[in-house]
């Protein structure tokens, strides 16, 4: 603990306090923390010594509103530099901790801290005549704030019961709790609309590939994470686990959720017009989201540079599709079509259109006659699960291939086979 005694003018004079200080710019909260305990005590952390413990807000009509990214440590020496320019540093035993002199708000994080090892969410909210007596304590309520950590108003939804009543809190909330993707999809129109991520890893990935956010639907303990992105205005939502699944009806995949803005689409003339696109992953009618986003996957992960995706296909940006592809879909350029005119684009260009199918002239993808085609612009069509590519895209097919099986096995999965057939025609 450091006890303040050296400038006379510091308001915290002669009272403890914890180790810590404000963000630098563009800092995340782990590194503040590392970064502050380095400067104050001499000890030298890193993240697998520190643990997340709580968030506390600080909120009073005379100084506005203050967060507290709350932190507990393991070190395995005690030593410290006891040159501190800000005051006393010492070791306290936890259970003088609350003996000492501090401020009445320190008393009630540090409580929490030392009485067990759960994440907590705490709200200080002070007023009085002074504007300095605390009046109110607020624990676990869902909170709104902007990226930057100022929040705005609290709600409790522990005691709405419809779903109608959850999404009529606010408008970015109806995103996660009354509409359903197809809903999404379409909620700005004639602007484009919505669309829903989940887990940090894929929210990052999106923001990184230019995705503008709307706003965020969190677990309390990933707020500490929020602060990498460095997005200002937008609304942030967090709320103990329990309470945001029994909000949305669902458990949040990692603690969080994303509502995002689409991207307006292109023709396919602009697809193609990009000299750099040569092999394009063509997806007619494949219904099941996981297998959409397992063909993404794959063709980024094996040189596809592009998608077609026809209108009866599951949406590439549904929320399934883009865990399963692990956010690739944000870097793969696709376009969606209402119809076949397509092929005649691609055929202009050159593509040679490849259609993998079970047909009986099909010929298989280890023939000698398909040797030459890693080389040529190539259309590599994909059809729905049930039944396959469709009769007319085989009619305008230049090559229908299958792949060969064994053990009486008649075909793969479409996300297994497009997995097989990136690999043969697009390395």
């Amino acid at each position: 603990m450091l006890y303040r005694d050296v400038d006379k003018k510091d308001g915290s004079l002669g009272k403890w306090l914890g180790i810590g200080g404000k963000h630098e710019i563009y800092e995340t909260s782990d590194e503040c923390f590392i970064r502050e305990v380095m400067e104050e005590t001499g000890i030298e952390l890193d993240t697998s010594m520190i643990k997340r413990r709580g968030i506390c807000d600080f909120k009073s009509e005379k100084f506005g509103v203050e967060r507290m990214f709350l932190y507990t440590a393991s070190v395995q020496s005690d030593y410290y530099n006891p040159e501190c320019n800000e005051g006393k540093l010492k070791w306290i035993d936890k259970d003088e901790i609350l003996n000492l002199n501090m401020w009445e708000g320190d008393f009630v994080f540090l409580k929490k801290l030392l009485s067990n090892d759960s994440f907590f969410v705490t709200s200080l909210v002070y007023g009085g005549e002074s504007g300095d007596e605390l009046v109110e304590i607020i624990d676990d309520k869902l909170i709104l704030t902007d990226i930057d950590s100022l929040p705005q108003e609290k709600m409790d939804v522990s005691t709405l019961k419809t779903k109608e009543e959850k999404g009529a809190i606010d408008k970015n909330l109806l995103m996660y709790v009354s509409l359903n993707e197809n809903n999404l999809k379409h909620v700005n129109e004639p602007k484009e609309g919505i669309f829903i991520a989940e887990t940090p890893v894929v929210i990052k990935r999106a923001i990184e590939c230019g995705f503008e956010p709307e706003s965020f639907l969190c677990e309390h303990r990933l707020l500490f994470d929020l602060t990498e992105y460095n997005y200002k205005d937008v609304p942030v939502y967090s709320g103990s686990s329990e309470m945001l699944c029994e909000m949305t009806g669902y458990g949040l995949t990692h603690g969080m959720l994303s509502a995002m803005y689409r991207k307006e689409l292109p023709s396919v003339n602009e697809l193609i017009s990009n000299e750099s696109v040569r092999k394009i992953a063509v997806l007619e009618d494949v219904m099941n989201p996981a297998n959409v986003g397992a063909i993404v996957r794959s063709a980024a992960a094996l040189s596809a540079d592009a998608m077609i995706v026809t209108k009866g296909a599951s949406d590439p940006l549904y929320r399934r599709a883009i865990r399963v592809s692990m956010g690739n879909i944000f870097d793969l350029p696709y376009t969606v079509v209402n119809d076949y005119s397509w092929i005649k684009e691609l055929k202009d260009k050159d593509f040679k259109i490849v259609s993998m199918a079970l047909s009986n002239d099909a010929v298989f993808l280890n023939d000698e006659a398909l040797s030459g085609l890693k080389n040529e612009k190539l259309a590599i069509c994909f059809g729905t699960e049930s039944t396959g590519i469709s009769d007319t895209l085989l009619r305008e097919s230049d090559y229908i291939v299958k792949i060969p099986m064994s053990n009486n096995v008649d075909s793969l999965n479409v996300a297994a086979a497009s997995a097989v057939a990136f690999y043969a025609f697009c390395n």
